[in-house]
């Protein structure tokens, strides 16, 4: 490709070359798409994005037909997505999948979020080919990610061994290309997996030690260089807007991209409930689909300046990090909604080993 038919400066052709294998990435799960699509969707300025199509056309990587774009790469996707299908093979996993637990802080978020979150990256070119890492997946967006198969690896990092097991066990089911591994981020992730994804996924503890904490372990899982993608969500609309959040990304070198209101929404968990609020429920609740709080999902590319340093983590820090259901858990073991669930065995022994950790 001749980039310098397409750019009016020199300077422009490393971003256009990015935005070259964006398109293509794009073409490949669309039947079709416009010129026009391609700008609002991808990017690029129109003038260039013309010159840009048009090359491609030459280099018989897409068909023109009826001023409709073809994707004719044999390289990339399949053409079509079945989110239907996808969606059908998720709410079956999110039956099966452990109880939530608030000892480490687990509120899973919708079954259409999973999904839409998976389908959103994939919009966006972070899924084709990418190597992705999920830190802590109670979500399983790893499995919504593997069923779409078109990324090249997907690699689980959580705390829970019961989500652990349960990801591999459904990964090798269902033939995913995806591997879970037991980690505490407060503990170092092993080397081999250092600087080696092009995505990473969280949903942290909305606390900025916590948030600073799973950012730092994702950008040290992403390659080097700029443009690898991180998402993560954060503004919980149950807590006031705090610029905290907003400067560990900006002092960590990254960029934002992307940021949409309300598109994380957090599964309604009736553990939760006071026996008023029940009644309450029960006189306001309309029958439609039930949700306890959203957060902003938010993406973010990293650049040069992008910082990859480990937190360090102490007593204080460690304390810090633990988010307010936690602790209202740890001080009343019966509200846990896997205690409640029939997981008491499972809950004590945990609630145990985390207070000795806090106590080290």
């Amino acid at each position: 490709m001749d980039y310098k038919k397409i750019v009016e400066d020199d300077s422009e052709i490393r971003f256009y070359r990015h935005l070259h294998k964006k398109i293509l990435s794009y073409l490949a799960n669309k039947q079709h798409s416009t010129f026009w699509e391609i700008i609002r969707e991808v990017g690029g300025s129109d003038r260039r994005v013309l010159r840009l199509l048009n090359q491609m056309q030459l280099a018989k990587e897409i068909r023109l037909e009826n001023r409709r774009i073809f994707s004719l790469s044999k390289k990339t996707g399949n053409g079509f997505i079945n989110f239907s299908e996808i969606r059908k093979f998720m709410s079956k996993f999110y039956k099966e999948k452990p109880n939530p637990t608030f000892l480490y802080d687990q509120r899973p978020v919708t079954l259409d979020t999973t999904v839409n979150r998976a389908e959103y990256i994939l919009r966006r070119g972070d899924l084709i080919g990418k190597r992705i890492a999920v830190i802590g997946d109670d979500d399983l967006t790893s499995l919504a990610i593997g069923l779409i198969r078109l990324a090249k690896e997907v690699v689980v990092f959580d705390i829970d061994d019961r989500l652990v097991r349960f990801i591999n066990q459904i990964a090798k089911r269902e033939e995913l290309n995806i591997t879970a591994y037991s980690c505490d981020f407060t503990s170092a992730i092993p080397k081999k997996f250092s600087r080696k994804f092009d995505v990473f996924l969280t949903d942290p503890t909305p606390n900025p030690e916590s948030f600073s904490l799973f950012i730092s372990v994702g950008l040290n899982l992403l390659k080097k260089g700029k443009r690898s993608a991180g998402y993560v969500s954060f503004f919980p609309s149950h807590q006031d807007i705090s610029i905290d959040f907003q400067k560990i990304l900006t002092n960590k070198g990254v960029i934002i991209t992307d940021m949409i209101h309300g598109y994380t929404e957090y599964d309604f968990i009736k553990e939760t409930y006071k026996p008023i609020d029940i009644e309450l429920l029960k006189k306001f609740d309309s029958k439609s689909k039930k949700l306890s709080f959203t957060e902003n999902l938010t993406r973010f590319e990293t650049t040069e300046e992008t910082i990859k340093e480990k937190d360090r983590i102490n007593k204080k820090t460690k304390n810090r990090i633990l988010g307010k259901a936690t602790r209202r858990v740890l001080r009343h073991i019966e509200k846990d909604p896997a205690y409640i669930k029939g997981e008491s065995n499972f809950v004590l022994s945990l609630a145990e080993k985390l207070r000795r950790g806090l106590n080290d």
